[in-house]
């Protein structure tokens, strides 16, 4: 009676024993269509079962198509995760990454095979960014390559990223550009001048982020009730969106000289509450700074100090100053929570404990 050959496991076809005792797993990849030859996979492991569990594992990268048999740099890695990001990222995130990786990463260490990146070659490549640039600027670009590798280590591109172990650059919280109450009546006097009056009455009072006043409407306009973020432009493409966080989608309580200024400018109006001088469209930042913000600015010889971002910043310091409680400031400034207020606005708090101390050295006297 013939005995068949017991049937052999799934790969143990493309493992065999070497003269020195270990075993050789050898993985066919198929044709390389330049060199027209085989290309084969290989490597030598002390057991058999070693050599069977790693074969299986590259079986299943080139089946699935991730197995990187070429020498993959960061800059191709790059190239393609850039893309990749770009369909499922605002574009103001997609040109903020884009920005960053062209400028830090792809210099610095885009030659590098992903391979030889090692945690040395990273920690090298942020010393030589301490001589280059700010230091939030190289935060911004270490946090940058790790998420790349993070996202190349989840598409089995490479087994483990080189950043896992190396902490990120600390921030450095720098405070925000207010102005002074005398500053501010210059620069709503200088807009009003130009014809910018309302804008700026309205930004000055409510302290919205330059896309949402972009995106403002006329039906947002309620005098009774105020005025309703419920959308933003993109200001790098002029683009409705929705707002930045859940808490954006805020009402405000307008001052009342505010409120009367809308009220009588709203008559018979929809659309844009501020529309581009050349069409009912949306404004962007480039456009915006170029046409209005740098020569109201300029009128009010605030232009050295003055950003679009100003106006926000001036609202939530002047409130907090006058000791409007910081949850208020907050929830009107549509941050998602009062840490972040906080860490914007901490170096408005010291003299508002002074003015604390004040007001119960009154009250102490009175007992």
């Amino acid at each position: 009676m013939t005995t068949k050959k017991a049937r052999r496991g799934r790969g143990e076809g493309s493992v065999e024993e070497l003269p020195s005792g270990k075993f050789r797993a050898v993985l066919s990849l198929g044709i390389d269509t330049a060199t027209k030859k085989r290309v084969k996979l290989a490597k030598t492991f002390d057991t058999k079962g070693e050599a069977l569990k790693w074969w299986r594992e590259k079986k299943r990268e080139h089946d699935g198509g991730t197995l990187t048999t070429t020498a993959t740099t960061l800059g191709d890695w790059l190239t393609a995760w850039l893309a990749i990001r770009k369909a499922d990222k605002s574009p103001n995130t997609h040109r903020t990454e884009k920005d960053t990786a062209e400028r830090r990463l792809r210099p610095g260490l885009g030659h590098v095979e992903l391979r030889q990146l090692t945690p040395l070659l990273v920690e090298r490549w942020l010393a030589r960014l301490t001589d280059e640039t700010t230091h939030n600027e190289r935060r911004k670009a270490a946090k940058l390559l790790k998420l790349v590798l993070n996202d190349a280590v989840k598409r089995r591109v490479i087994g483990a990223n080189p950043m896992a172990g190396i902490p990120i650059p600390a921030r450095i919280e720098t405070e925000a550009a207010a102005l002074s109450r005398d500053q501010l009546g210059k620069m709503l006097a200088a807009a009003e001048a130009l014809g910018h009056g309302l804008l700026f009455t309205v930004w000055a009072d409510t302290g919205l982020r330059p896309g949402e006043l972009y995106g403002l409407q006329w039906s947002d306009f309620d005098a009774a009730k105020g005025l309703s973020v419920r959308r933003a432009v993109c200001t790098t493409t002029g683009k409705l969106k929705t707002p930045k966080t859940k808490r954006s989608r805020r009402t405000l309580v307008l001052a009342p000289d505010t409120t009367q200024r809308l009220a009588a400018a709203a008559t018979d109006r929809s659309g844009p509450m501020f529309p581009t001088p050349v069409s009912r469209g949306h404004w962007t930042n480039t456009n915006f700074t170029k046409q209005v913000f740098d020569k109201v600015s300029k009128v009010a010889g605030l232009l050295a100090v003055a950003s679009p971002y100003t106006l926000r910043h001036t609202m939530a310091t002047l409130l907090l100053q006058a000791g409007v409680s910081i949850k208020v400031v907050s929830e009107r400034l549509g941050h998602e929570d009062v840490v972040t207020t906080l860490k914007s606005y901490a170096h408005v708090l010291p003299g508002m404990q002074e003015q604390a101390a004040r007001v119960m050295e009154g009250i102490l006297a009175e007992c």
